[in-house]
């Protein structure tokens, strides 16, 4: 699971936002996976992100994104 993939899934996917989590069940992959590929590709700035203000188990704030 690469970059690569998560970029193809986004593309076919423009109109939603994704957590991280979501992209792991649907990508079937490791969540730390995700993040790092996500991280790289924000700073290179292929992916919006936005902050959700929800209250969740471990976090009160969630990380959406989508493809630019």
């Amino acid at each position: 699971m690469g970059q690569s993939d998560i970029n193809d899934f986004l593309k076919r996917n423009r109109t939603k936002w994704y957590t991280s989590k979501e992209l792991s069940k649907y990508l079937s992959s490791n969540l730390g996976n995700i993040t790092t590929s996500l991280k790289k590709m924000r700073n290179a700035k292929l992916v919006e992100y936005k902050f959700i203000p929800i209250i969740t188990k471990n976090k009160k704030v969630l990380l959406s994104t989508r493809y630019t």
